[in-house]
């Protein structure tokens, strides 16, 4: 079976990430990349183990795109088409034009957040009228794609990482506490609140707290000048983006996510497996994640998230206790069951093979 996995960019990302970890070095799977080249190891993984076709739109409407794609197809003769991320529906319009080939679109977050304009009016249509077969990566992206497009049993295939690179360490109770994010420096994921916590636990006369950063992104300068001006330079590093992940996540005690809209958080499970209680958020998949293993809590209610931290910072046994089911709950998401799980449903959907173009 002959894939073409279509995605925007190679930017690192979570909908990327997942695109990578389902093509591994399949031999019969290549790339189409909306965008230009992105110069990081997320593309040099790629381009190693596999044909990689880049399209270089720029901002805003690019018409020729689409017979760039409708070229591409047309040579590799794919018998499936997935796409990642809004922007990859571009490769709709020429896929109206060969109806052989089987059309997957996996939502990496609520419906109402994956898509606008006349992105949302291309997926539409694609699901309507090409029988695009939608998927979601959690319950709760599931139920938004059937409010949205108006259809039932939507297709769930959870988000996977390799459980095997992560561990966790055991902290000394009268340490600093350390608090984790992993993620875009973008407004979705909000670190200016994040910013802003740490200042109000600054405050704190029982407790000293620090908080890592890790991910780059466009407001990266920012968050940098933020924290400048609130004089929390001591409290908060920005590490840019870092390959060994891991190792700061084993060297963490409570993972913080304060994002206003999620699907099913890759870098949440990433601190799962490190064994951390979890202080996330509640938007999107997140409550698919976190129950008794750490706490929901609503976008921006700074009260609440303050409250939430300083009890897992005084409770070690509570830290603890939820780090350890943290670890239990994320045995369901390896990356091999991901894996499986789309090449069956790949095989199932092509199961009657592809016409001849």
């Amino acid at each position: 079976m002959k894939i073409a996995m279509i995605i925007p960019s190679l930017k690192i990302g979570g909908g990327q990430r997942i695109a990578m970890e389902l093509a591994g070095d399949n031999p019969n799977l290549f790339f189409i990349i909306i965008e230009k080249r992105e110069d990081n190891f997320f593309a040099r993984q790629v381009e190693q183990d596999h044909k990689v076709y880049y399209l270089d739109k720029e901002l805003g409407f690019h018409g020729g795109v689409f017979y760039k794609i409708w070229k591409i197809l047309r040579q590799e003769k794919p018998e499936l088409l997935h796409f990642h991320l809004g922007v990859s529906l571009y490769g709709l319009v020429p896929a109206f034009f060969l109806k052989k080939i089987k059309l997957i679109y996996t939502f990496h977050t609520i419906a109402q957040n994956d898509s606008v304009g006349i992105i949302r009016l291309l997926c539409r249509m694609g699901i309507k009228l090409r029988g695009m077969i939608p998927v979601a990566i959690s319950k709760t992206v599931a139920k938004s794609i059937e409010q949205v497009y108006r259809i039932e049993n939507v297709k769930i295939i959870y988000n996977g990482i390799r459980l095997e690179h992560y561990h966790c360490n055991k902290r000394k109770e009268d340490q600093i506490i350390k608090l984790v994010t992993v993620g875009q420096i973008w407004e979705i994921k909000n670190h200016a609140f994040m910013i802003d916590l740490l200042r109000t636990l600054k405050m704190s006369k029982t407790q000293s707290y620090e908080l890592t950063i890790l991910g780059d992104g466009p407001l990266r300068q920012q968050i940098c000048e933020k924290i400048d001006h609130d004089g929390l330079r001591q409290q908060v590093k920005l590490t840019g983006n870092v390959s060994n992940v891991n190792d700061y996540l084993a060297d963490s005690d409570i993972f913080l996510l304060t994002s206003h809209y999620e699907g099913l958080s890759l870098a949440t499970l990433e601190a799962m497996a490190s064994g951390l209680p979890i202080v996330s958020s509640d938007v999107g998949g997140m409550k698919d994640l976190v129950s008794d293993n750490g706490f929901l809590i609503e976008s921006g209610n700074m009260e609440a998230f303050v409250k939430a931290i300083e009890t897992l910072a005084s409770q070690e046994k509570m830290r603890e206790s939820m780090g350890q089911k943290s670890l239990a709950y994320v045995k369901q998401y390896d990356v091999k069951k991901m894996r499986q799980a789309y090449f069956e449903f790949y095989r199932e959907v092509t199961k009657n093979g592809a016409e001849a173009f």
